[in-house]
């Protein structure tokens, strides 16, 4: 996945294989585009730091390398955690 190697780029310890053992689960391949993106974007959650301020900080620093659909990825984690705080 080459968002997932961007982000390491900015996040060393970004757990590659974690994020993408969580989005591949079982329920994953017959779920539709919308809440496959809402899922990945909670297994993103999942795997960057708790801190909004430096998850933020990661995926602006990612967001100009992420191109095509892994970008709708990156806007819905940054709306969803605004609503959370």
């Amino acid at each position: 996945m080459p968002g997932t190697d961007t982000i390491l780029r900015f996040y060393p310890d970004f757990d590659k294989k974690e994020f993408i053992k969580l989005i591949f689960d079982e329920s994953f391949e017959k779920m539709e585009l919308k809440k496959k993106m809402h899922h990945t974007t909670g297994c993103l959650h999942k795997t960057l730091p708790e801190s909004y301020l430096e998850a933020l900080e990661i995926l602006k620093k990612t967001a100009p390398y992420v191109k095509g659909i892994e970008a709708m990825f990156c806007s819905i984690k940054t709306s969803r955690w605004s609503l959370v705080i």
